[in-house]
């Protein structure tokens, strides 16, 4: 299967990426509504998340020399989980709840996000010799046909790129995935309940295993010559797996206390 997409140059990218943080806000705010979480907090939690979002993503890109937006994202959502259980302290069922509908909100504008790399070419996989069961190509004028073209891969002229792995189309689906996911456990089991939680451990770590398939071109090394965004990812997702055990273990001695 080939996933090969020509924008002619439209700005794709920025609009999905703004039609992103608007789905994220839409979702955060019914979900909050829905929780009875009043309206000025609504408000102001999505200002924390977009703050520490853009502060975040701006000094890492500083520090890493590039763009790092879906960092600026990761950073953000932490801190809205954070700042909602100091919040929410006293009511600590709500607390879970608002901080696991900051989660799937988040997973969600991202899925949506990141369908623009795929037409813009932004981020793009390793160039792949042989079969493969999914590949994608990049339209001439785009970041990666530019990147093939730059080390002698491809022609001036050529039209498309060579096959590349598909790193945009997977980190959609694994975002769009996680935001499904999380939504249906907190439709059908509840807020509280600790599956959600390892949903979020399973889609970050799919997306720190993604990153190694990112072109090693437009790679940023972090500690031990992995991708920082693959630190980024994996460190996230081990905070996420402490939350997750940590919830498992009180949902267990909760339902063991309600059994006769």
């Amino acid at each position: 299967m080939q996933i090969a997409w020509d924008v002619n140059g439209l700005p794709v990218s920025s609009v999905l990426i703004g039609a992103g943080v608007w789905v994220m806000f839409a979702l955060w705010w019914s979900e909050l509504a829905g929780l009875g979480v009043e309206r000025g907090w609504r408000l102001a939690s999505f200002g924390v998340l977009m703050a520490s979002g853009l502060v975040g993503g701006a000094v890492l890109g500083r520090v890493m020399g590039g763009g790092v937006s879906t960092a600026g994202a990761v950073l953000g959502g932490g801190a809205v989980v954070a700042l909602s259980l100091w919040k929410e302290q006293a009511h600590r069922a709500r607390a879970w709840d608002v901080a696991g509908a900051a989660m799937v909100a988040g997973f969600a504008g991202l899925a949506i996000a990141r369908v623009g790399c795929v037409g813009a070419g932004c981020d793009f996989g390793n160039v792949l010799h042989g079969d493969a069961w999914l590949i994608q190509r990049h339209a001439r004028g785009t970041p990666a046909w530019f990147d093939q073209v730059q080390q002698g891969l491809i022609d001036a002229g050529a039209p498309w790129s060579l096959p590349t792995y598909p790193f945009a189309p997977v980190m959609v689906a694994l975002f769009a995935a996680g935001a499904l996911a999380g939504w249906g456990v907190r439709r059908w089991a509840g807020g509280e309940h600790p599956a959600l939680w390892w949903v979020g451990v399973f889609t970050l770590w799919g997306a720190a295993l993604n990153e190694g398939a990112r072109a090693t071109s437009i790679v940023v090394s972090g500690p031990a010559g992995a991708p920082a965004m693959l630190w980024i990812y994996g460190i996230a997702g081990a905070i996420t797996a402490l939350v997750a055990l940590w919830r498992w273990r009180n949902w267990r001695r909760l339902h063991r206390m309600g059994q006769p």
